[in-house]
């Protein structure tokens, strides 16, 4: 079964219907239980800290809380999170001196759990030679 990284925008893009065509198929597709989609837990705090700071995301109003995000992860969102581990932290230690932290932890929990490609809109990762999940 194919295997996807997504990164906080992705993930909040979805929760507000406000995902490009390829990004929203995978989606649909894991909602369908056809794909799994991982939520590294970096981007599951950056999602309820984003949540928590604005009042809407993509111009929609935003009516969730972060325990809501928590609670929908848990019940019914087509997302599982993903752990850092020591073969996050050795992958994290190559790629820091070219990304941000966040980016990182994005690009080496991909690598780490062999997923697919990632969902991302972020510039820094795209310039990377990933299989990236977007427009």
């Amino acid at each position: 079964m194919e295997t996807y990284t997504t990164d906080a925008v992705g993930f909040i893009r979805y929760l507000v219907d406000q995902l490009p065509k390829e990004a929203d198929a995978v989606f649909r597709r894991a909602e369908a239980g056809e794909t799994v989609i991982q939520l590294p837990t970096i981007a599951a705090v950056e999602t309820m800290y984003r949540i928590d700071k604005r009042e809407q995301i993509n111009g929609v109003p935003l009516s969730v809380s972060p325990r809501d995000v928590i609670d929908g992860i848990e019940s019914y969102l087509p997302v599982t999170i993903v752990k850092s581990g020591l073969e996050d932290l050795t992958a994290i230690s190559q790629l820091i001196s070219d990304l941000s932290i966040h980016d990182a932890m994005i690009v080496a929990s991909h690598e780490v759990h062999e997923t697919d490609g990632i969902i991302t809109s972020d510039s820094e990762i795209r310039e990377l030679d990933l299989p990236i999940v977007w427009d």
